[in-house]
C-alpha cells in the first residue's frame, strides 16, 4: 500500500471515530456507522485520486442523513470574496408592487457585516415608524401606509464566506418584533467524562451525554410591529435561535425552499489529505417546545416554483413564498421550552435594596459562581468558603441600599481581580458621579497631580479672577480630600475594589479617591514645602477621563473578545497625534517633531492608546527607516496587539499564552461536619468544605502567525505600568514573544482573560475573569504582572520637571545599542 493510500486510511479512521464520539445522532439514532466505515475502506483504497478520495469519504458521511456533515475541497470555502461579488447595500430592502417589504439578506461578504447591520436597522427602523407615521418614499407608488407583510430571505448558496447573520436578530430585534417574553431556541451537544463502559460494571464513573445550553429570553417589545412576517430559509440557513422560537407568534411564520431534513448546527472542521475538509456537525437544535428538527409552515416545493416569471432574474421560490404571504395561513402555538434558560437579567426586580432573604441570596450567588467559575480561586488570600461564612452577618445587617451595595463590592473585592467590578447606580452615586479637573498617580507612596483637565479655565477668588493652573500645578501632592486625610481615603476606598496588585489597587482607587457628586472639592495641597487649601468645582464631565479601570464608570464591553474597558470622549485621533519621530541627535530626552524620518537620529513612538487598527500599515511606513520604535503602552490599547505583532515577528507562528476555561462537569460536594455549637459565633463551627477535586479546564494555547506583509526589522521597546491591563497585557506578551521586545517601566496590572458577568438582587451586575490567562510557559501573570526587562517608575521631580522618565530611558537605552537604519 502507497504512503498516499495509507495516508487516507489513517485519516478516514480517525474522522470516523470523531464523529462516532461527537455527532449527535449516533447517540440515539440507529445508524449503520461502523458498516459505513467498512464499506468506504475499499473505495479509498481503490481511489486514484483526489476526487475518487472526496467521494469515498462523502459515501461514508452519507450514512448519517445528515446535510451539516459532508467533506469537500478546502479551496472552495477559503476563497475569499472578490469585492465585485459582494452586494450592495442598496438592494437589501426592496417592496413588491402591492407593498410587501423584502429583505434580501443572502450572500452579504462577512466584511460587509458592519455596513448591513446598519443599513438593516435602519430599514428596520423606518418600517416600524411607518405604522405611526407617514408613508414611505419606497412605499409612494403602492399608496400604501405600512407593508401588508415582510419576507426575509435568508436563503444561502454555495458560498461560505457569507456573513452570520445571528447578531442582527438579537435583542435590538426583539425590541421590534417580541409581542411576548420569547425563550430563544438552544442548542445541545455530546459530552464526555471518560470512556463510558458499554456494560454497568461501574454505573456513573464515566459516562456521555448530552450537554444542552441555557437558552437566551428576550423581553418582549413595548410597541411591536405585528403585520406577518415570513423567514424564507433552505438547508444552508443556519437560523438564528431568536426567529425559531418567534415562529411561535401568531405573525410569524417560516418558509423553506424544499424540505429540512435536520435543523441548523454547529460544526467543527477536520482536515484530511489532499486538501480535503470535512464539516462535522457537533450539535443540534432544540427548539421552545422540545423538539430537535425545524418545521417549516410551509414548504416551497419545485413543482409550486416552477411558475412563470416575468424576467430571468426574477425568483421563483421568493415569488411563491409571496404568493403564500398574501393568502391564508395556518400557525400552531408553541409549547413552554424544555430546555434551560439563561437568567433573566432583569428576574430580581429594580429594588435597590431588597429583603434580608434576597441580599443572602446574593451572597449565596456570589459564592457559588466563583468557587464554580472563577479561574483564580487558588490565588485568592483567603478560605473562600470562610469568606462566606464572615459575610453573612453583614448582608443581614446592612440598614440600606448603600450598605448593602458595598458590603457586595467587599465581598467581590477580596478576589484580588483587576476584572472584577460592580455596576452598580447606588456604587456610583456614592464614589461619585463628578470629579474635578485632576487626575492623580501613586508616585512614591504619595498622591501627585499628574494631569489638570481644564488648567485654563478662569475662578474667582476673593473677588480676583484666576485660573485653576494658577492655583494647582502638576506635580503637587494631595493631603487631604473634603477634611479627611488623603490615606485614610484611601484606606477607606480600598475594601471596596478588587484589585490584582497593590499598583493596581492604588490606580484604582485614584480614579475616584477626589469624586464625589457634583459639588466644591477641598484638596489639600502640598507644594514648595508648604501646604494650602484649595477649593475646585467637581464636574461631570471631568468623570472617568483617561481612566483605565474604575468601579463606578459606564462600561464598554469589546465584542470580539468581552473586554471590559471604559468609554473613552469620543472624536477622531489622527496618525500624527498617535504616533511621532524622537530627536535624539541632541539629546537624550524625549522630543516631538514633526520633521521627517531622514532629518534625525530616528526612533519612531507610537502612542498605543490612541492608534487604531486602521493606522498600522501607514505607522508602520511612516517608521520604515527608523533604527527603533517605542510603542507606549501605559493605558488601554485598541484592539491592535496582534496585527502589529503579525509586522514585528521573527518566525513563522509564535505561542504567546496559555488560556484555560473551566469546565464544570458535575456539582461541587458540599458537607457540614457534626461539629457544632449554640455558643459559637455564626459559621465557626460550621466546617464547611467543597470537595478537593482537581479543577477541570479546557486549555489552548494562543497562536499569532507571521505576516506576509514586510517585516519591521528594527529593535522595538514597549512602556509598560499598572495602567496596561488585559487586552494591554496580552499586546505585551505579543510583542515580547514576536521579537524580543524590550518591557520598560513598572508591572503591568495582573489581571488578563476574557471577562463574564452574572446579576445579583439590587439591580448589580457584576464582572470578573472568566477564564485563566498565563504566559505559554505557565509563568503566572494574574496577580503577578508581566515584569519590565529594565524597570523604573516617575519620580515626583520628574513629574514636576514635566519630564517623561520613563520614556527617557527607553531612549537612553536604545540609544547605547549599536542600532543602523533596517
Amino acid at each position: 500500500m502507497s504512503n498516499s493510500k495509507y495516508s487516507r486510511l489513517v485519516a478516514l479512521g480517525k474522522l470516523w471515530a470523531n464523529i462516532e464520539l461527537f455527532h449527535p445522532f449516533l447517540a440515539y439514532k440507529n445508524l449503520a456507522w461502523d458498516s459505513a466505515l467498512a464499506s468506504a475502506i475499499p473505495m479509498v483504497e481503490a481511489a486514484q485520486s483526489n476526487r475518487d478520495y472526496l467521494d469515498a469519504v462523502n459515501f461514508m458521511l452519507s450514512h448519517l442523513g445528515d446535510q451539516s456533515t459532508y467533506a469537500l475541497e478546502s479551496s472552495l470555502c477559503l476563497e475569499p470574496l472578490s469585492p465585485a461579488k459582494e452586494r450592495a447595500m442598496e438592494t437589501l430592502l426592496t417592496y413588491t408592487d402591492d407593498g410587501i417589504a423584502v429583505f434580501d439578506l443572502k450572500n452579504y461578504s462577512s466584511s460587509q457585516y458592519c455596513d448591513l447591520k446598519e443599513a438593516f436597522f435602519r430599514d428596520l427602523d423606518e418600517l416600524h415608524k411607518l405604522t405611526k407615521t407617514t408613508k414611505s418614499r419606497k412605499l409612494e407608488k403602492s399608496g400604501s401606509h405600512k407593508p401588508p407583510a415582510i419576507v426575509f430571505d435568508l436563503r444561502r448558496d454555495q458560498n461560505y464566506q457569507w456573513a452570520n447573520l445571528d447578531a442582527l436578530f438579537e435583542e435590538q430585534f426583539a425590541d421590534i418584533f417580541c409581542i411576548e417574553d420569547t425563550v430563544a431556541s438552544t442548542i445541545r451537544t455530546r459530552m464526555h467524562l471518560g470512556l463510558a463502559p458499554e456494560t454497568l460494571k461501574e454505573p456513573g464513573r464515566y459516562i456521555s451525554a448530552f450537554l444542552a445550553r441555557d437558552a437566551v429570553r428576550f423581553q418582549a417589545s413595548s410597541k411591536p410591529l405585528k403585520i406577518p412576517v415570513i423567514f424564507l430559509i433552505n438547508w444552508r440557513t443556519n437560523l438564528p435561535p431568536l426567529l425559531h422560537s418567534l415562529q411561535s407568534q401568531s405573525n410569524m411564520y417560516i418558509a423553506s425552499e424544499g424540505w429540512l431534513s435536520e435543523g441548523p448546527a454547529e460544526t467543527a472542521s477536520f482536515n484530511l489529505p489532499g486538501d480535503l475538509l470535512v464539516s462535522i456537525r457537533l450539535s443540534e437544535t432544540i427548539s421552545p417546545h422540545g423538539t430537535i428538527d425545524i418545521k417549516a409552515d410551509k414548504v416551497i416545493t419545485v413543482d409550486e416554483s416552477e411558475t412563470e416569471t416575468e424576467t430571468e432574474t426574477e425568483d421563483p421560490v421568493l415569488l411563491a413564498a409571496l404568493v403564500w404571504a398574501r393568502g391564508t395561513r395556518r400557525k400552531a402555538k408553541a409549547h413552554e421550552p424544555a430546555s434551560g434558560r439563561l437568567t433573566d437579567s432583569w428576574r430580581y426586580g429594580p429594588e435597590e435594596y431588597p429583603s434580608k432573604e434576597l441580599r443572602l441570596l446574593a451572597a449565596f450567588r456570589i459564592w457559588a459562581m466563583v468557587a464554580y467559575f472563577f479561574p483564580y480561586i487558588e490565588l485568592l488570600d483567603n478560605d473562600w468558603n470562610q469568606i462566606l461564612v464572615d459575610m453573612i452577618p453583614e448582608f443581614e445587617q446592612a440598614s440600606n441600599a448603600e450598605e448593602y451595595h458595598l458590603t457586595v463590592a467587599k465581598m467581590v473585592s477580596q478576589l484580588h481581580d483587576t476584572h472584577a467590578v460592580l455596576s452598580s447606580e447606588t456604587l456610583s452615586n456614592y464614589f461619585g458621579i463628578a470629579s474635578p479637573p485632576v487626575r492623580c498617580r501613586m508616585i512614591e507612596d504619595k498622591v501627585v497631580i499628574t494631569e489638570i483637565l481644564a488648567e485654563k479655565e478662569t475662578l474667582l477668588k476673593k473677588g480676583n479672577a484666576v485660573t485653576i493652573g494658577d492655583l494647582i500645578k502638576i506635580g503637587d501632592i494631595v493631603t487631604a480630600i473634603d477634611g479627611v486625610d488623603i490615606k485614610e481615603k484611601f484606606r477607606e476606598l480600598s475594601q471596596y475594589h478588587s484589585a490584582s496588585t497593590q499598583a493596581s489597587l492604588e490606580h484604582v482607587v485614584l480614579q475616584c479617591i477626589l469624586d464625589g457628586p457634583e459639588s466644591i472639592a477641598s484638596l489639600g495641597i502640598e507644594t514648595g514645602g508648604k501646604t494650602k487649601l484649595i477649593n475646585l468645582a467637581r464636574k461631570i464631565k471631568y468623570k472617568g477621563a483617561d481612566a483605565t479601570k474604575n468601579i463606578n464608570t459606564d462600561l464598554n464591553t469589546d465584542v470580539s473578545t468581552g473586554e471590559i474597558a471604559p468609554i473613552a470622549e469620543r472624536k477622531d485621533i489622527t496618525l500624527e497625534e498617535a504616533t511621532r519621530f524622537i530627536d535624539t541627535s541632541k539629546s537624550k530626552k524625549a522630543s516631538a517633531t514633526s520633521g521627517t524620518a531622514d532629518t534625525y537620529d530616528t526612533i519612531g513612538y507610537v502612542d498605543l492608546t490612541k492608534l487604531t487598527r486602521e493606522m498600522i500599515e501607514a505607522m508602520f511606513s511612516k517608521f520604515k527607516e527608523t533604527k527603533a520604535i517605542i510603542f507606549d503602552m501605559r493605558g488601554y490599547p485598541k484592539l491592535t496587539g496582534n496585527a502589529i505583532s503579525e509586522r514585528l515577528a521573527q518566525k513563522n507562528s509564535f505561542a504567546i499564552a496559555k488560556v484555560s476555561r473551566p469546565m464544570v462537569l458535575e456539582p461541587s460536594e458540599i458537607c457540614q461536619s457534626s461539629e457544632t455549637s449554640k455558643d459559637r459565633t455564626v459559621g465557626e463551627g460550621l466546617g464547611w468544605k467543597i470537595r478537593q477535586t482537581e479543577k477541570q479546564y479546557q486549555t489552548s494555547i494562543e497562536l499569532i502567525r507571521k505576516s506576509n506583509d514586510w517585516i519591521y526589522q528594527g529593535k522595538t521597546v514597549l512602556l509598560i505600568d499598572e495602567r496596561a491591563m488585559s487586552q494591554a497585557e496580552t499586546l505585551a506578551m505579543s510583542f515580547k514573544a514576536a521579537n524580543g521586545t524590550v518591557l520598560i517601566g513598572a508591572p503591568t496590572a495582573g489581571a488578563n482573560g476574557t471577562v463574564t458577568d452574572f446579576s445579583v438582587p439590587g439591580s448589580i451586575r457584576i464582572f470578573l475573569s472568566g477564564e485563566k490567562y498565563e504566559l505559554a510557559d505557565n509563568t503566572q501573570l494574574q496577580r503577578v504582572g508581566l515584569q519590565p526587562d529594565i524597570a523604573i517608575k516617575p519620580t515626583i521631580e520628574g513629574i514636576r520637571s514635566g519630564r517623561d522618565e520613563v520614556l527617557e530611558k527607553a531612549i537612553e537605552y536604545l540609544s547605547s545599542l549599536e542600532v543602523s537604519c533596517p
